[in-house]
C-alpha cells in the first residue's frame, strides 16, 4: 500500500472519534488509524514530516499521543492548533464547559484523573 502526505484522508475528528486526545497509540496503531502502511510512519520520521513521537518513547519503539497527531493533521491543511487546545476543546464537547479557562496543571490533573477511571 503505498502513501503519501497527499494521499492521507483521516481527519482530525477520524481519530478523535475512537481516542481520547491524552492516548498514546504504537506505530501499528496509528497506521490503521490513518489507513496507511506502518512502514510509511517510518519513513516520514527519518524524513521528519510526519507526526512527532511522544516524549519517553524511542526510535525504536515509537509511541505517538494522540493529540500531538491531531495537531500535525491540522498543521498539513495549514491551520495550527496546540496540542494543548485540542485536550480542552475534547473536554468541553464532553461535559467540561469552562475547560478553556483550565491552567496547563489543571488540565494534566484531570487528564490523570480520567485517564485512571
Amino acid at each position: 500500500m503505498k502513501s503519501s502526505l497527499r494521499q492521507l484522508h483521516a481527519t482530525p475528528a477520524d481519530l478523535l472519534a475512537s481516542h481520547a486526545p491524552w492516548d498514546v497509540v504504537s506505530t501499528k496503531q496509528l497506521a490503521l488509524l490513518l489507513k496507511i502502511d506502518p512502514a510509511t510512519l517510518t519513513v516520514w520520521r527519518w524524513r521528519g514530516v510526519g507526526p512527532s513521537i511522544a516524549e519517553g518513547s524511542s526510535e525504536t519503539r515509537p509511541r505517538y499521543l494522540i493529540s500531538d497527531v491531531v495537531a500535525w493533521l491540522y498543521s498539513k491543511s495549514g491551520t495550527d492548533v496546540a496540542p494543548g487546545r485540542i485536550t480542552r476543546t475534547y473536554l468541553e464537547k464532553n461535559g467540561f464547559h469552562d475547560a478553556a479557562t483550565y491552567s496547563d496543571e489543571q488540565v494534566a490533573r484531570l487528564v490523570l484523573t480520567i485517564s485512571q477511571l
